[in-house]
């Protein structure tokens, strides 16, 4: 019954036949959480031979690449909030000191940190800022090399129509000159015929009496 109901979902996922896009994003989302094309398939109502086929689409690795997107942008969000709240932490404690009980006056006070806390504080600081530049600067390579990859292919694709142009009209005007020559057309000089033959047999008897 439960698998009934899937193919009822799934069926209805279909606009003339084939299905959304939205839902084959589902698949795609559902298969990144579990990593199953056979689970993701039984829990849509998708036979697992049309799973393995939409996992070789171009399709499906476009949308893996936006999800992958999408989660790095969370996450990022994420450490963002927590890394601002970390340096204000750390901007009190080094303005104001720790927090240190007196046990005298029964109280608790603030202490000025001392220079090794203050140092590893800024070495930790420093270390991590470095990271963070690398991992940047390495995004950016990537996105480079992946626009230079897609110009290359472009270009290639651009060229590889260009040539097929270019021996479909080379191809027209061989068979244009084919037809003009079987039409009467000729190259060279024009063959001579019996009535040339016998009239240049004349000239050179008369020349030669």
């Amino acid at each position: 019954m439960v698998k009934g109901i899937l193919e009822k979902r799934a069926l209805a996922a279909k606009v003339d036949g084939k299905y959304t896009d939205n839902f084959k994003y589902k698949a795609v989302l559902l298969y990144t959480q579990v990593g199953s094309l056979r689970a993701v398939g039984n829990a849509l109502g998708i036979p697992e031979c049309t799973m393995k086929e939409w996992h070789l689409k171009d399709w499906w690795k476009d949308f893996e690449d936006d999800l992958k997107a999408q989660t790095r942008h969370k996450l990022t969000g994420q450490m963002q909030v927590l890394k601002d709240k970390a340096i204000k932490i750390v901007e009190d404690r080094l303005d104001n000191g720790d927090f240190f009980f007196d046990q005298k006056e029964g109280v608790v006070v603030r202490k000025p940190i001392n220079a090794d806390v203050a140092s590893n504080i800024m070495r930790v600081a420093l270390d991590k800022h470095l990271q963070m530049e690398e991992l940047a600067l390495k995004d950016k390579q990537v996105e480079t090399q992946e626009k230079v990859a897609d110009r290359l292919m472009k270009l290639g694709l651009d060229f590889k129509r260009f040539a097929q142009a270019k021996e479909v009209t080379h191809d027209a005007l061989h068979d244009q000159r084919e037809t003009g020559l079987s039409e009467g057309e000729s190259l060279g000089s024009p063959e001579r015929g019996p009535e040339d033959q016998g009239s240049s047999g004349s000239e050179s008897r008369s020349s030669t009496g």
